[in-house]
């Protein structure tokens, strides 16, 4: 997949559902993403776990 910092908008799973944001971070190293979720909570997320939209 390809994630672009400040492009690239994904759904994610979240404890409390579902949520969608935009990628802050792409650490291709560990295949972790930081995610700003529309309400700007950040969340580490595995590029695995998510689906760009």
């Amino acid at each position: 997949m390809d994630f672009k910092a400040f492009e690239t908008k994904v759904s994610m799973k979240t404890e409390n559902g579902s949520e969608t944001g935009l990628v802050v971070k792409v650490d291709t190293l560990s295949q972790t993403l930081l995610v700003r979720a529309d309400d700007n909570e950040v969340y580490e997320v595995s590029m695995w776990r998510v689906d760009i939209i």
